[in-house]
């Protein structure tokens, strides 16, 4: 039951149910000296997740412990843009809710992106990527304090930022617990997600009844009533020095939770269990396959037919550049320390969700040329999305070809 251990950790201080927003909040708004999103746009959500998926995949295949939060935050996402594209009615607001998921996003975004490159990070941030760099911390630790970090600290920002009443004065609070609705849907799948890729403790604290779940919930559940509240501070600080002091009472709150996680979280000498079990268990993020075909027919198409297989949304490029086997040999199998030029012309595409999809790469007329001139080949494809390539090797049977048309 440790992972109900350490979201009790979470819970010491934190609301413990929905109470009512503070009926003269004012509607003014904090901006965070960045916005995204701001008009609420359908598009939004799908965007969101594509840079999700970009973030995670690299850290994923490296097994950084910095994966299990990313993953977290995506698999969420994810629900928020299943439950919404389900029942466009969901949220009473849908554009301030898009608009409010992308800014706190940002949030997160921006704090990785500065630890980074070895910039100041709030304070809660700083403890979560240090405890994901150190070899005593488990998932679960890792996994709760990016929660503490981008649920207590960052969402009261985010609510501060996109605001907290409608343009009629009625409170957004409704839409804020509607939330809660979708994220209970995710807890139990993520779990075991999560074991299965990151480390056994998600899986050995699972139990038949979900006291775990619901003790996580419990915790995000109270993160998010706080937050909402320290929202309302911060927009209905009748000055800057209030607000300041508003502000200064979150990054604390935060940090002593993150305290808390480390006490529970912390087990000497774990790292290397862990990431052994990771690596044992990795999955590749996307694969390239080409599949035999005949030489004569892509020679006359002109084209090399494969299949990419992605585990969500990506931008994706493709290209062919290296051939060999019987017939006319090319610079580098004559010995001669030439990079091979490309075979077919690069090919940029994105997909939209996970599986198989078939890409057709155009052969240039080099590329054409050379398997014009050959009984077989041997062929290598490469694919590269942010952070991360893959590569495949086919073979083309059938010749020789007929010379292609020009």
């Amino acid at each position: 039951m440790a992972l109900a251990t350490c979201a009790a950790a979470l819970v010491v201080s934190a609301p413990a149910a929905a109470l009512p927003p503070n009926p003269a909040n004012s509607a003014q708004t904090i901006s965070p000296g960045f916005d995204d999103c701001p008009a609420g746009e359908s598009s939004c959500p799908a965007r969101v997740i594509l840079e999700m998926y970009e973030r995670w995949r690299p850290l994923n295949a490296s097994c950084d412990h910095r994966a299990v939060f990313a993953l977290t935050y995506l698999r969420t996402t994810e629900a928020f843009a299943k439950a919404i594209a389900g029942n466009p009615r969901f949220f009473e607001d849908g554009p301030w809710v898009n608009h409010e998921d992308a800014v706190f996003a940002q949030f997160y975004f921006l704090s990785y992106d500065a630890a980074v490159r070895g910039e100041p990070v709030p304070v809660a941030w700083r403890t979560a990527f240090d405890a994901a760099a150190s070899p005593n911390v488990t998932g679960i630790g890792d996994l709760l304090l990016g929660m503490n970090a981008h649920i207590n600290r960052d969402l009261s920002y985010t609510l501060a930022a996109v605001g907290l009443v409608k343009p009629n004065g009625g409170s957004r609070k409704t839409d804020h617990d509607k939330v809660n609705e979708f994220l209970a849907t995710v807890a139990d799948p993520l779990q075991d997600e999560l074991g299965a890729r990151y480390d056994p403790l998600f899986g050995t604290t699972d139990t038949p009844a979900p006291t775990d779940e619901a003790a996580v919930l419990e915790a995000v559940r109270g993160f998010r009533e706080q937050a909402w509240f320290n929202a309302e501070s911060l927009v209905n600080a009748p000055d800057a020095g209030t607000r300041s002091l508003a502000a200064a009472s979150i990054e604390a709150q935060s940090q002593a939770y993150a305290n808390s996680i480390l006490a529970s979280a912390t087990l000497p000498g774990y790292g290397p269990t862990r990431d052994a079990y990771c690596r044992k268990n990795l999955k590749p993020s996307f694969a390239v396959e080409l599949a035999d075909q005949k030489l004569k027919r892509v020679v006359r198409r002109g084209a090399l037919r494969l299949t990419v297989t992605t585990d969500g949304p990506a931008r994706l490029l493709l290209g062919a550049s290296r051939v060999s086997g019987p017939g006319k040999p090319n610079a580098r199998e004559a010995g001669k320390r030439k990079r091979p030029k490309p075979l077919a012309l690069p090919l940029r595409f994105q997909t939209s969700r996970a599986g198989d999809h078939v890409a057709e790469l155009k052969l240039t007329k080099r590329g054409r040329r050379t398997l014009a001139k050959r009984r077989a080949a041997k062929l290598m494809v490469t694919l590269k999305a942010p952070g991360l390539s893959a590569t495949a090797r086919g073979r083309l049977r059938g010749g020789p070809a007929r010379k292609p048309r020009r």
